[in-house]
């Protein structure tokens, strides 16, 4: 008996519907059918999965005749080799970003003067670790589920969705508060010397809205084991930065700024299409999704900038703008009906507060 024969006949022997047994695993209705109808051979995440929705071992869905041959073709030689590949892979992506980052920073010293990069450096810095931080502490929520789901690429394509919407919905109106509030705020922080950094700061907060997406996109190529895609994206964003790095580096500082503002751009509509086959979620789609929260959080941004005009100090300002930007925000999201908002305040609040205090 196949494996997708086991399946059907645990399922039913259980009582289950399709839809029951969708309902309590996780797994799409369509994937389920096709791995009892043998059109899919699922993971062993997936697998497992199955097994204990039907509350039964592993082993229980396969045939004794098949078992040995099953556990051969998925056997440790092969997963070893595969992960041979997957890790060569990343770790070329890792050194392509590497080489990429030391290379700018490199052409800048050589360039310009020491000042200039350092008002670059502090403006990216700044900004980076922001964005960083909050798109990590939720992909280490969402990257797991998105994982043991890789062989059903409807739900893998819904966590996508909730990905990026999830990340913008934090994301972008920190990057677009920042920026129209850098002023006072460097020189609350950074003292006034720091002024000439407040133009990087401007401009890499806006690159590093386009982060939910990018990163989505190349966590979904990952999830679904397809390493070789994430590289190949990985690559090709790499080959803009470089372009549109030698095409500005000649001209200012302030060029190359808005050179990585155009390359995140172009990168997150590269990364969104080559995934479009893969996953079925295109540019286009992932952009209505996020559009609501983009304009949200610049109309938010907009409002916090004109505070500036009533010249109070420093401190003031930027406290009235914090009070101002978040109360418009979440009274924005209430009244949008964002289901983000419901989504954070829920469900992902609670596991971000848990993995922070460890």
């Amino acid at each position: 008996m196949t494996l997708g024969a086991q399946l059907k006949t645990a399922r039913e022997k259980k009582g289950y519907t399709l839809k029951q047994l969708s309902e309590i695993s996780g797994l799409s209705i369509g994937f389920i059918s096709q791995v009892e109808r043998g059109q899919t051979d699922p993971s062993l995440s997936s697998l497992k999965n199955l097994a204990t929705s039907l509350d039964l071992k592993l082993r229980d869905l396969f045939d004794p005749d098949e078992a040995a041959h099953v556990l051969v073709r998925r056997g440790e030689g092969n997963m070893l080799k595969i992960d041979a590949k997957v890790q060569c892979e990343l770790l070329a992506s890792s050194l392509s970003s590497v080489i990429y980052n030391n290379l700018r920073s490199l052409i800048i010293g050589k360039m310009y003067t020491s000042a200039d990069l350092a008002y670059y450096n502090q403006g990216d810095n700044l900004t980076y670790n922001i964005a960083s931080s909050v798109d990590t502490s939720i992909e280490s929520v969402l990257f797991p589920v998105m994982s043991s789901l890789q062989d059903d690429r409807a739900q893998v394509k819904n966590m996508t969705r909730r990905s990026i919407k999830t990340c913008t919905y934090i994301i972008a109106p920190v990057m677009m508060s920042t920026a129209f509030c850098a002023e006072p705020l460097v020189r609350l922080i950074l003292t006034e010397k720091w002024l000439p950094c407040v133009l990087f700061l401007r401009v890499f907060c806006l690159g590093y809205v386009c982060w939910p997406i990018i990163t989505a996109n190349l966590n979904a190529a990952k999830a679904v084991g397809r390493s070789d895609l994430y590289l190949k994206c990985q690559l090709l964003n790499e080959g803009v930065c470089i372009l549109l790095l030698l095409a500005t580096f000649r001209v200012s500082v302030e060029a190359i700024a808005y050179g990585m503002l155009i390359t995140n751009v172009v990168t997150q509509i590269l990364d969104a299409q080559l995934n479009k086959k893969l996953i079925g979620y295109g540019y286009l789609e992932q952009m209505r999704d996020i559009l609501p929260t983009l304009l949200l959080a610049a109309g938010a941004g907009l409002c916090m900038y004109l505070v500036i005009f009533l010249h109070l100090p420093d401190l003031l300002t930027v406290i009235i703008q914090v009070v101002v930007g978040l109360g418009i925000y979440l009274t924005g999201s209430a009244i949008l009906e964002l289901d983000t908002f419901e989504y954070f305040k829920d469900v992902l609040a609670p596991s971000i507060r848990q993995k922070l205090k460890r």
